[in-house]
């Protein structure tokens, strides 16, 4: 039996791919592969195994549904039991989030050698400039990051969760266990990603091609620079986005809108040629050294990252905006304002933060008095 452990890293298509497994694991089943799912869920849900992840690196996940938690060791293991398989895949990019200690000290890794379980460990790898560029549009989006990106970038650069030789060395660090590294380039989204992934970690061929694993396109959108403005602008002003409840539900309408303005054609780009050769100065003795030990080549000859003659910032400086996108951006504002409203007239029982502490703080005052 062998086991794929796919770690991410963050931003690297990892919802495709898990979308892409979730949506073929009953032929995978049947050839053998068992990529597991807690058994109330329905065939088309998006399974993840957050779960698990959350018990390597110790830091459980709250708040999250139950096909992103996964299974836990247990139910793992008694999936294994009913299906024997000869495979088994697992994803979460949570298994990469930086943690002390060594991988191989986990319980999910100990049932697994205990069961006489190969193991192989996936690691997609992208360039920190567009990880970064990535990562700092995802925390726009979500409504919880309205600086500039030259501001996010001086916060973010010293992180360990952008250095691959650190964040990744509990699972380079092991002889118990294969790692693998694979450069994420455009040429391996969509159609190859699931394939690549699959293939890196061990599972034959006729597996994959029995199958049919695919990945679709255009599962997370891309945002053009007036859309991030807008949400940059928004969030300041409406403060209580960040902890909304329906939160994530107005993300989708957020980008509705922003199609209709036409903000999506042009893709939001917040680095200069500044701002990108000083992030591969900061990485270049980290990458040199884990290209090396990964790949046996240069981190440039992987990524061709001296092909890009020009970078140049699109982001708009918003103390310096005209009267007319100024105007553009209230118009949104107000646009998400009444959204927001008849999303609340549509689901009553939705609290703001505000509301709940207040209705927590009488509950409590009425108890102290009685």
């Amino acid at each position: 039996m062998h086991c794929l452990i796919h770690i991410g890293v963050h931003k690297t298509g990892s919802t495709a791919f898990q979308i892409a497994m979730s949506r073929f694991r009953w032929q995978l089943g049947e050839l053998g592969l068992l990529y597991p799912a807690e058994p109330f869920l329905e065939f088309d849900k998006f399974v993840c195994h957050h779960g698990l992840a959350g018990k390597v690196i110790g830091q459980p996940l709250d708040q999250v549904p139950a096909e992103y938690i996964g299974p836990n060791i247990e139910q793992l293991e008694q999936a294994i039991d009913e299906s024997n398989p000869n495979y088994i895949v697992l994803s979460s990019e949570e298994f990469s989030t930086p943690f002390a200690g060594r991988a191989e000290d986990d319980p999910l890794i100990k049932m697994l050698l205990r069961r006489g379980c190969s193991i192989s460990v996936v690691a997609m790898i992208r360039p920190q400039v567009e990880l970064l560029q990535s990562s700092y549009i995802e925390g726009v989006m979500a409504f919880f990051n309205y600086v500039k990106f030259k501001e996010y970038l001086a916060l973010a650069i010293a992180q360990p969760f952008f250095n691959y030789s650190r964040r990744l060395s509990p699972w380079t660090s092991s002889s118990k266990f294969s790692f693998v590294a694979v450069p994420y380039t455009k040429a391996l989204q969509h159609q190859r990603l699931a394939e690549t992934i699959l293939r890196a970690g061990g599972i034959p061929d006729e597996i994959i091609n029995a199958a049919g694993v695919s990945t679709s396109g255009g599962v997370n959108p891309n945002p053009g620079a007036m859309t991030v403005a807008a949400v940059r602008y928004l969030v300041p002003n409406l403060p209580r986005l960040q902890f909304d409840p329906l939160r994530d539900r107005l993300k989708g309408f957020v980008f509705e809108e922003a199609e209709r303005r036409g903000w999506l054609a042009v893709p939001y780009r917040g680095y200069s040629k500044s701002d990108v050769d000083h992030v591969r100065k900061h990485f270049q003795k980290s990458n040199s050294g884990f290209a090396k030990r990964h790949w046996g080549e240069k981190w440039s000859d992987v990524f061709g990252v001296g092909a890009r003659s020009e970078w140049k910032s699109n982001e708009l400086d918003l103390e310096t905006i005209s009267d007319s996108v100024r105007e553009e951006l209230e118009s949104f504002g107000k646009a998400i304002e009444a959204h927001l409203a008849t999303m609340r007239a549509e689901v009553p029982e939705v609290e703001t933060t505000a509301r709940v502490k207040k209705r927590r703080i009488r509950v409590k005052k009425s108890r102290s008095a009685s």
